[in-house]
Formats: C-alpha cells, structure tokens, sequence
C-alpha cells in the first residue's frame, strides 16, 4: 500500500466518522426537542387526579390569562385545586419567585389571594407565571 493511498484511507475514516458523529448529533438534538414539544392535550393526559386535584365546580373560575406557561387549562385547575384544598401544605413552601414584594408569604398565596364572604376562594394569578 502505497503513502498516497493511507493518506486516503485515513482521510475517509475521519470523514466518515466525522458524518456519523453529525448524523447522531442531529438525531440527539431532534429527539430531544420532540420530547420537549408537549401539546396541552399530553399534558392533560399527565394530570392524575386524585381527590386533592379535583376542580370543584362550586367554585369561581380561573383568572383569565393569555396562556399558562404552554400547559393545559386542565393541569392549571389540577394545581389551583391543590392549591386550595392542601394550603396547609404549601402554606409551609416558600416561593423563591420574588413575590414577596406583592404580598406573599408562602406558596399558597400565589394560587389564593383571600376568600370571598361565603368562604369561597379568590384566586390569584400569580401562579399561572
């Protein structure tokens, strides 16, 4: 085998290898962004209700706002529903957002504001951001 022709040889290994390392870089980089990609209804379909996530439909609506950081209406009523049936958890849970200028000691104030005359929540929507 003549000098010329490893010169070759080895300018293919490396191109080829070279192509390969791209091709599954590119996969990788495909994969991940579907993974990423979560439609509302996935969403949804990720929200386990149990009797702390259950939307009760006594109560008021939801704040309107322009979008829940990409989630469904559905896992948004899931956490406000925890939110007011388990503030003793989050009552405990510090939020680090900064909020604490608005108001907020805990996590709970984020989702609850206050209640109205009948007992009923008054929700804040703070924590659709």
């Amino acid at each position: 085998m003549s000098e010329n022709q490893r010169v070759h040889g080895r300018r293919d290994i490396i191109i080829t290898a070279l192509l390969v390392g791209l091709a599954l870089a590119t996969l990788v980089i495909v994969w991940t962004r579907v993974r990423l990609e979560e439609t509302p209804e996935q969403a949804a379909d990720a929200v386990t209700v149990s009797p702390d996530t259950e939307w009760d439909p006594n109560w008021p609506a939801l704040p309107t706002v322009a979008s829940w950081v990409g989630r469904s209406p559905e896992l948004a009523r899931a956490a406000y529903a925890f939110a007011e049936r388990r503030g003793d958890i989050l009552q405990d849970i510090p939020c680090y957002c900064g909020c604490e200028g608005m108001g907020h000691g805990n996590n709970r104030d984020c989702y609850v504001k206050g209640r109205t005359a009948d007992g009923k929540p008054i929700w804040d929507g703070h924590a659709f951001t």
